[in-house]
Formats: structure tokens, C-alpha cells, sequence
């Protein structure tokens, strides 16, 4: 089925999909990477795109800044939330994460051409 057919609910797991796949390649070496809140080495297959800010908030869902390779263990654990904010407040900031928590409270309703354009730039960078 062709993007512009799809409902907004169906084009959001597909940009979900798109963009774990390209953090978890984003942050691996030889097609290994490491948990981001435990140290655990995976394949790209086996670990899972992990959100600071939980995916339910809309203004930090799909924000780079927000994600990070996780085991399914750590993502299952509330993400290690505590862990998580620790070490990406060392890794970009402690203002970037402020900017983080004020974007999670933003109702965000994005319109379909925004999922249709997001998919494709992210399928471009395969």
C-alpha cells in the first residue's frame, strides 16, 4: 500500500519502525552496539530504539536527542530512566535535556504529508 493511502495511526508505526532502524545502525560498529544504560553489547537485531522521554509524549517521540540503543531489558525497566538521564545530560547537556523535558509537555498533531516526508527522509539515509 502506497504511504499516501495510510492512516496516521499506520504511518506512525512505520516512521516508529524507520527510526529505530536508524538509530540502532546510528550508534553500531560492524553491526554491533552497546546498551546505552548498561553496557550490554547486541547486534543491531537484537536491541531495541530506547526513548528518555517515554514514546507516549508526541514533542520528543521521533527527536534524536531522545534515543538511544537499549537491551530489552533496560528498555523494559522504565527505560533506566535515572541511568539514562545521567548519561545523556554528560553526552549533550544538561540544557539539551532541559529543552527535552519542556518538548515532552507540546501537543504535537502532526499532518500526514509531515509522517509521509519523515519516512522517506529516513528510508533515504539506509
Amino acid at each position: 500500500m502506497k504511504l499516501e493511502a495510510m492512516r496516521i495511526p499506520q504511518l506512525e508505526r512505520i516512521l516508529d519502525s524507520e527510526v529505530s532502524r536508524y538509530v540502532r545502525r546510528l550508534y553500531s560498529v560492524h553491526g554491533w552496539c552497546q546498551c546505552y544504560t548498561c553496557g550490554l553489547w547486541l547486534t543491531t537485531q537484537e536491541a531495541t530504539c530506547g526513548h528518555f522521554i517515554l514514546r507516549r509524549h508526541r514533542g520528543t517521540r521521533w527527536n534524536l536527542n531522545n534515543l538511544r540503543v537499549q537491551c530489552l531489558v533496560c528498555q523494559g525497566n522504565e527505560g533506566e530512566a535515572v541511568k539514562f538521564e545521567a548519561r545523556l545530560t554528560a553526552e549533550i547537556g544538561a540544557a539539551a535535556v532541559a529543552e527535552l523535558m519542556a518538548l515532552k509537555h507540546l501537543t504535537m498533531k502532526h499532518p500526514r504529508a509531515w509522517f509521509i516526508a519523515e519516512i522517506e527522509r529516513y528510508r533515504s539515509m539506509a
